[in-house]
């Protein structure tokens, strides 16, 4: 199901992997530019901090394209406070956010759909 990238928080705006440094799309532009992509995904053994091994994987995901959905789940702040949060595929959603789309195919259950028809 298509889903819209505006009831997501957005990468270029938070921090989702702990980085020493928030994604960029200018960092993502010089990957482009530099032909700077990584094809397979983080491993558990590379620095997950770094900035720049995001945004070649996210340079990838706009040179190549992506069938695979999103998941996307429902969390709660410490006040209960709902919100939907991209549980897997954030580099696809910044590469979404980048070509300036405005929804992707995502996986999510009902929870979801409650969240977002709560927001209309």
């Amino acid at each position: 199901m298509l889903i819209p990238l505006s009831v997501l928080p957005n990468p270029y705006e938070i921090n989702y992997w702990g980085a020493y440094q928030q994604l960029s799309k200018d960092l993502v532009s010089r990957c482009l530019e530099k032909g700077l992509q990584k094809t397979l995904p983080l491993f558990a053994d590379e620095d997950h901090t770094l900035e720049l091994l995001h945004a070649m994987r996210v340079a990838y995901f706009v040179s190549h394209g992506w069938l695979e959905p999103i998941e996307v789940r429902v969390q709660y702040t410490p006040e209960g406070e709902p919100y939907a949060w991209c549980q897997d595929g954030v580099h696809r959603l910044s590469a979404a956010l980048y070509l300036g789309h405005t929804d992707i195919l995502a996986i999510y259950d009902e929870s979801v759909e409650s969240f977002i028809k709560g927001l209309t």
